[in-house]
């Protein structure tokens, strides 16, 4: 909920009308996609560091990396500026892209309103990234995902709400309750297994290193007591994992 028709451009704390709409979503048990990334994804093309983030090299390959600095790569950037205002598109790169930020900074945070109204009365949050939005290079497949759930926690939701609309909510709106969405026996799994806290795993940095991951049909996972029977896990060496072939 980037734009609110209607409303006062500037507007970005909820008015009775937006309020009205995010409560019958929720009356509804209706489920809700906020998809912030997306957004900083169009206002990122104009970041001058943006392609000098680790983050991203962490991910990409450096000759794609490259290829974005390119006039090629760079193409639908050039295009969008040109129907920007021009109080944001003149200046250094320094004083373009604070007006950018400023330009995009009310859309941001009404969708933060939005979907903090919504995560404080347990909505039916799911999640997604609307990737591609577009043929730009700051919403990369993958890494945006990640980037997704920190702008949703820092939104408001709690990594809880997080990792409950990434799994349970979406499998049960798609129908797939009973295939996937939790781990249970019978239910199918591709899950990367390790020591660490869920939250910590969600919200830390993406290691490409530990990208490479062994999937196999598990008859019992133990740990801390915990046992579960018959998922599918990608096990790593800090949980001890009883597999049989297929």
């Amino acid at each position: 909920m980037w734009q609110w028709n209607a409303q006062p451009g500037n507007v970005t704390q909820l008015t009775p009308d937006v309020q009205q709409i995010l409560q019958g979503v929720i009356d509804a048990r209706l489920g809700w996609q906020p998809t912030m990334q997306v957004i900083y994804g169009f206002r990122d093309l104009f970041d001058p560091q943006y392609l000098s983030d680790t983050t991203l090299a962490r991910v990409l390959p450096a000759d794609l990396i490259e290829w974005y600095r390119s006039a090629e790569g760079r193409s639908f950037r050039d295009r969008m500026a040109q129907g920007l205002p021009k109080e944001v598109t003149t200046g250094d790169e320094v004083a373009r892209w604070t007006a950018i930020q400023a330009m995009y900074a009310e859309s941001i945070a009404r969708n933060e309103s939005a979907a903090r109204y919504l995560a404080d009365r347990n909505a039916r949050i799911l999640f997604g990234t609307d990737t591609p939005a577009a043929p730009i290079y700051t919403n990369p497949p993958g890494l945006n995902g990640w980037l997704e759930m920190r702008r949703l926690v820092a939104g408001g939701l709690t990594a809880h709400q997080v990792f409950v609309a990434a799994t349970l909510a979406n499998a049960t709106v798609l129908g797939l309750a009973d295939e996937i969405g939790t781990v249970e026996a019978g239910k199918r799994a591709n899950l990367k297994v390790g020591a660490l806290e869920v939250t910590v795993l969600m919200l830390g940095q993406p290691d490409a290193k530990r990208a490479g991951r062994t999937v196999a049909t598990v008859r019992s996972v133990t740990d801390s007591g915990t046992r579960i029977v018959g998922a599918r896990f990608a096990c790593a060496t800090s949980w001890r994992c009883n597999t049989y072939s297929e």
